[in-house]
């Protein structure tokens, strides 16, 4: 069973307001993921631009 069918179903089975409770969590999560991921990635290219080209000619 794919994951947003399991979410469906899930949602199908709360009250009204459970469903937004949980639509507003996961929506936080993904936020909170997003900004981990994006921090990661600033930590990976925190040297000069020159340093994070390819080379053409290898180092000696």
């Amino acid at each position: 069973m794919q994951r947003a069918d399991r979410l469906a179903l899930r949602l199908r089975a709360h009250s009204p307001q459970a469903r937004l409770q949980l639509l507003q969590r996961r929506q936080q999560d993904a936020g909170r993921q997003l900004r981990a991921r994006m921090t990661r990635r600033k930590d990976v290219h925190v040297g000069s631009y020159a340093a994070s080209m390819p080379r053409k000619v290898p180092r000696r």
